[in-house]
């Protein structure tokens, strides 16, 4: 092997399959074992937002994964990637399902601003990290454009070609959905 890619995240901590065992366990055990065996780089997909002091399960997860990843690998290449997007994502794709069910689509944080990235700008990047085009260090990946969640859902509608009302959640709301 010319390196490790580890781009295992979940996005709900269910079971086994939680957020420590995945995001920080998982991650510190990947660049545990490239570095027992040897390997010369690696590239660690995390989040933007990964913090191991953040409020919330998910980033202090992906801030664990990283001081992992580092301290094994401490020449990694972590990628830190906005909201990816892609025709398969799970992103824009839920949400253009939710709009198929009603004349409503409910959001939360509907000025919420967003970076989404393309997921083949993403892959480049870890390419470049495999090849070590890249120096090892943390990369905040982010498209070109910021739109608010409102706009991004208003252009999602205008490419799946449906009409709908997006309707901003209050968050105690949103709370009780989630």
């Amino acid at each position: 092997a010319d390196g490790v890619v580890n781009c295992v995240g979940v996005l709900n901590s269910i079971g086994k399959n939680n957020f420590d065992a995945v995001q920080a366990e998982g991650a510190t055990r990947v660049a545990r074992l490239a570095a027992e065996s040897g390997e010369g780089r690696m590239v660690h997909s995390s989040a933007l937002g990964a913090d191991t002091e953040a409020d919330s399960q998910y980033a202090t997860s992906k801030g664990e994964g990283e001081a992992g990843v580092l301290e094994h690998m401490p020449g990694a290449v972590i990628l830190r990637p906005s909201t990816i997007f892609g025709s398969e994502d799970s992103f824009f794709n839920r949400f253009a399902t939710m709009a198929r069910f009603g004349p409503v689509l409910p959001i939360a944080g509907a000025n919420t601003k967003f970076q989404p990235v393309h997921v083949d700008d993403v892959a480049h990047a870890a390419e470049m990290g495999i090849k070590g085009s890249a120096p090892g260090g943390i990369y905040e990946l982010g498209g070109p454009d910021i739109e608010s969640f409102r706009a991004l859902m208003n252009r999602m509608l205008g490419v799946t070609h449906r009409r709908r009302l997006v309707l901003n959640m209050p968050n105690f709301v949103a709370r009780i959905m989630a």
